[in-house]
């Protein structure tokens, strides 16, 4: 039976330098995985930071913007409501000017006329116009507000006070065309008085007007009466 031959030295040489090759490969390898591994779990960890980060200022952002939608939803309110106010004191004017003792004579006649139409009348539109003209400015200086916050927010809160501005813009709208309506009816009213001055008494004792013609007394019963229906 024939004998192997022991590898020579060269050999086992070169095993081992083939080994030690894999090894090292080997090692570099897993050690560039791992620090690869550890790069993205980094990456991974900033990116969770800034995004609480993000979340964080927009939730301060949302919230300072909140603070800010309600102290001009109070204000506008107290706006309006003041508007209201000074509007509803010319109610009691138109009130009072047409009472009969007001058209005592022709000449107080044609005072409370021209009072009216130059001067009261006048004051009770702007007054209206005013008070409309407050959602226009509000309206402004939302959006001056607005301008420098992120989009979706911006559009959060634009959409928020559109909605109730709107609805409430609408209400007074409609509250100002009927009153524009029994503005009118009252100076037809007093029109009524002025122009048919001399054809009419007034009992100052008792309020009342105490027309010479029926037909006169009739127009006067449907023009009161006209005011009374619009303010319903």
């Amino acid at each position: 039976m024939a004998q192997r031959k022991p590898p020579s030295d060269g050999k086992i040489f070169t095993v081992l330098i083939v080994f030690l090759l894999l090894i090292t490969v080997g090692t570099a390898i897993f050690l560039y995985k791992k620090d690869q591994d550890l790069e993205h779990q980094a990456s991974l960890k900033q990116t969770r930071i800034e995004t609480e980060q993000k979340l964080a200022e927009r939730k301060k952002q949302k919230e300072e913007i909140q603070a800010l939608f309600d102290v001009f939803l109070n204000q506008f309110a107290l706006d309006l409501k003041a508007g209201a106010k000074e509007y509803k004191k010319q109610n009691s004017v138109l009130r009072e000017i047409t009472q009969a003792y007001n058209f005592e004579t022709p000449e107080y006649a044609k005072e409370n006329y021209e009072l009216f139409t130059e001067k009261i009348a006048p004051s009770m539109r702007r007054q209206a116009n005013n008070i409309v003209g407050i959602f226009e400015l509000y309206q402004i200086k939302i959006e001056e507000e607005l301008s420098q916050k992120d989009d979706d927010i911006r559009d959060f809160f634009r959409q928020e006070w559109q909605e109730m501005s709107t609805k409430q813009a609408g209400a007074y709208v409609d509250f100002f065309t009927t009153e524009e309506m029994r503005l009118q009816a009252y100076g037809d009213l007093i029109k009524f008085y002025y122009v048919h001055s001399k054809r009419y008494d007034v009992d100052v004792a008792a309020n009342t007007f105490l027309f010479h013609r029926e037909k006169d007394a009739r127009i006067q019963k449907d023009l009161i009466l006209n005011i009374t229906e619009i303010k319903r």
